[in-house]
């Protein structure tokens, strides 16, 4: 991406997704939560040396999307690298917490470091992986969860890729309720009951960069007066009334919410980081982002903030504004 501009790099020639294999990495009462490995088998470069992992962590509010949301860029930058991709599901808000989907984060980690390359075999895949290299990515929600990776993950992750991810949660934007730009009325609570009494879920149909009409604008996301409550509308009704910080921790104690602090839990050994957030961002501050990247600063952490003025969120999805 440093060696070309976005919109050069959305452009470029398409290949067709790799191959892709589905693992059960865990299972809680009698959901079964996976993840997928993309990589293509059919190249016998791939069988020369132990490719490194990135493993990806998708958006969606913590409330909807799944592991087939991660963007084209990202697996196809990863196939010509040369690097295996992992793209997990998690458990979704809000029948769990924070807590638990960063317990469902960490065991997918675990599970690639002891138990993926044995699995991988039984598939009749040859490929061998180097966990001494290894990068969690996502976008989003999926950055926080991965700008959290960088401290809770054991063994830590060699780089952290967060691409516009909320980071400054003891910020007003989480704390004191406001409007998203383009919803000019008031969510009720009452309209959205029935998502809280759905079964735990690992998925929902998201968002796809193949897939997004031209003239689709990001505040075509925002809750609309009259339309019909959406699960993802929940983010939104939260933001407006301050409680994003309050729904993610829970039941949770104080102690335990300390992990979701991200601020708070860098250290100069944190990974090395790349950020990458638009300045017209209406769901996640710039300024989360800008703080990130003064924090890893002053801890001497490498780190790199692409700025995208005047973009959006998931501004990266769209060929026409990756200028």
């Amino acid at each position: 991406i440093q060696r070309m501009n976005l919109l050069q790099w959305q452009r470029r020639p398409r290949a067709s997704p790799p191959n892709k294999f589905t693992f059960t990495y865990k299972t809680v009462g009698e959901t079964e939560i996976k993840l997928d490995v993309i990589v293509d088998v059919d190249d016998v470069s791939l069988l020369v040396h132990p490719l490194p992992v990135f493993f990806f962590v998708h958006p969606g509010g913590w409330l909807e999307s799944d592991r087939t949301q991660i963007p084209p860029y990202m697996w196809q930058g990863a196939r010509e690298r040369k690097w295996l991709v992992v793209s997990i599901d998690y458990r979704l808000l809000p029948q769990v917490d924070i807590i638990d989907i960063i317990s469902d984060m960490s065991d997918a980690w675990r599970y690639v470091h002891t138990q993926l390359q044995d699995n991988l075999v039984k598939k009749g895949c040859s490929i061998q992986l180097d966990l001494t290299k290894t990068v969690i990515a996502g976008c989003s929600a999926g950055g926080a969860l991965s700008l959290i990776g960088g401290y809770a993950l054991h063994p830590p992750p060699n780089a952290v890729i967060d691409v516009y991810g909320p980071a400054n949660f003891r910020s007003d934007t989480y704390n004191t309720g406001y409007q998203i730009k383009g919803c000019n009325f008031y969510l009720k609570e009452e309209n959205y009951e029935k998502f809280y009494r759905e079964p735990v879920s690992t998925g929902t149909p998201g968002i796809s960069g193949e897939e997004i009409p031209i003239d689709f604008e990001i505040t075509d996301q925002v809750p609309k007066e009259g339309d019909a409550p959406k699960r993802g509308d929940i983010l939104a009704l939260w933001i407006q009334q301050g409680k994003i910080v309050e729904k993610l921790i829970g039941r949770r104690t104080k102690e335990e919410g300390k992990i979701l602090y991200v601020l708070e839990n860098m250290t100069e050994k944190y990974p090395p980081t790349a950020i990458i957030h638009g300045t017209a961002d209406i769901w996640v501050p710039y300024s989360d982002s800008f703080i990130v990247h003064e924090t890893l600063d002053s801890l001497k952490v490498p780190n790199i903030l692409v700025t995208a003025k005047g973009h959006n969120h998931i501004f990266e999805y769209f060929a026409r504004c990756c200028d």
